[in-house]
């Protein structure tokens, strides 16, 4: 599991982010892992496009249910 990566807002789109993950994936697999995933949630628009551009594909979408607290 690999999470959080994050970019400061004033250096995203230069690749910085995705070169980090790209980079933490190959010392994984040279270290025998077979997978990698990250779990962000699908509003956090920025991460979506990070990990994307890093090569990752959602395979699947969960929601949280929470019920409010009673005053």
């Amino acid at each position: 599991m690999l999470e959080p990566v994050g970019t400061h807002p004033d250096h995203r789109g230069h690749g910085y982010g995705r070169d980090a993950v790209l980079g933490t994936c190959a010392a994984l697999a040279d270290r025998g892992a077979s997978a990698v995933a990250v779990v962000t949630p699908a509003r956090n628009e920025a991460a979506v496009a990070l990990y994307t551009s890093a090569g990752f594909t959602v395979v699947r979408e969960n929601r949280d249910w929470t019920r409010p607290r009673r005053a």
